[in-house]
């Protein structure tokens, strides 16, 4: 009987280093899932606002996914004070099927403001807008495709 808690004290023990190891394997740029979903719904319309005006002035539906925060530790859509996101946009109504797809920081505090690479000066504006715990992820080696959400975005609006 001894042997049997022992091996099953072992056995939970085992099981706390796993999920510890896991756990601090997680990237500091993740973002809790529902926290991602509130703030890609309140940032979408503001990210399509200033992109619209700044990059082709025809308007345009888009999706985020959010990959950081600022603060990183921020838990509740009040807390973040920068949103770090993908946006991928296509221009509404203009029959010329036209898009785009980059990394964004969406400023909520003060006041909304968006803030994206330039084609000049895309790398040394990553450095400069991007913390460097979420920079590789602006980089976009594994930028997500927001097709489909784009999509059912520009039906929404159309």
């Amino acid at each position: 009987m001894i042997s049997r808690r022992t091996g099953l004290a072992a056995a939970a023990v085992a099981g706390l280093a796993a999920t510890a190891v896991v756990l601090s394997t997680r990237g500091p740029a993740e973002v809790p899932p529902a926290l991602a979903a509130t703030l890609a719904t309140q940032v979408t319309p503001i990210v399509e606002q200033q992109l619209s005006a700044d990059w082709s002035g025809d308007r345009m539906g888009c999706a985020t996914r959010v990959f950081g925060l600022d603060p990183a530790g921020a838990r509740t859509p009040a807390d973040v004070r920068v949103a770090y996101v993908w946006a991928q946009c296509s221009t509404i109504g203009t029959g010329i099927d036209s898009g785009l797809a980059l990394p964004t920081a969406v400023h909520l505090v003060p006041a909304p403001t968006v803030e994206t690479p330039e084609d000049g000066s895309y790398g040394a504006d990553i450095e400069r807008i991007f913390p460097s715990r979420v920079r590789d992820l602006a980089y976009g080696d594994e930028k997500p495709d927001l097709t489909p959400a784009v999509a059912a975005r520009v039906a929404v609006l159309t």
